[in-house]
């Protein structure tokens, strides 16, 4: 479980949580505590293999894994998926904390998979739906198709809304993949303009290649 400041876990053991997801989903999880990050408040769950090894010449990637193939089945909607990522986080994320997440880099999708998982979470124990505070206001080329990975390109195309819902409160910043980390950075540098309490920044995925 994620820990914040003078912050009580529910009476549930992470490594339970754990065994029992390994002999469910026969996929191996990592304890977030654990992880090595970027900075000590960015987690994420798996190593995350895309599909091809090149995006250009489509060659298959054979590291691709169910764990890859369970992130990529969420990104396009798939409801096992969504399911199945609800029921992981709640056993992970803190009660009563507001959740954000970071937002498509097509500002015409307000409706992604993470989105959907972050809004769900959020109506389970006292949880706060923070979706609406970041919103991307221009679209920009995916990084995975070579668009730029610069902090900036996030800071000029995503404005904070309804700053109230956050502030003085430990926020869950989600996002379905994460590569080097600058749309966290930009998001977390955005929502801290409505100061609150905490953010941490929890990914389903980490690009390795």
């Amino acid at each position: 479980m994620l820990s914040f400041p003078n912050w009580k876990p529910p009476i549930t053991t992470i490594l339970f949580y754990i065994s029992y997801s390994e002999s469910r989903w026969n996929m191996s999880i990592i304890n977030p505590k654990h992880l090595v990050t970027t900075d000590d408040m960015l987690y994420y769950l798996h190593e995350y293999h895309p599909y091809y090894s090149d995006s250009f010449t489509k060659e298959r990637n054979p590291n691709y894994d169910k764990a890859s193939k369970m992130i990529f089945k969420l990104k396009c909607g798939d409801q096992d998926a969504l399911d199945h990522f609800i029921q992981k986080l709640d056993k992970l994320i803190p009660h009563e904390v507001c959740l954000s997440y970071v937002p498509s880099s097509d500002s015409t999708k307000t409706n992604s998979g993470i989105s959907r998982v972050a809004q769900a979470l959020s109506k389970l124990h006292n949880r706060i739906d923070a979706t609406s505070c970041l919103k991307r206001v221009v679209s920009i080329p995916k990084a995975a198709y070579g668009g730029p990975r610069s902090i900036e390109v996030h800071l000029s195309s995503i404005r904070l809304q309804n700053a109230n819902l956050i502030n003085g409160k430990d926020v869950v910043l989600l996002d379905d993949i994460t590569t080097s980390g600058s749309s966290f950075e930009a998001c977390k540098i955005i929502l801290q303009r409505a100061q609150p309490k905490s953010i941490t920044c929890f990914a389903l995925g980490k690009t390795t290649r």
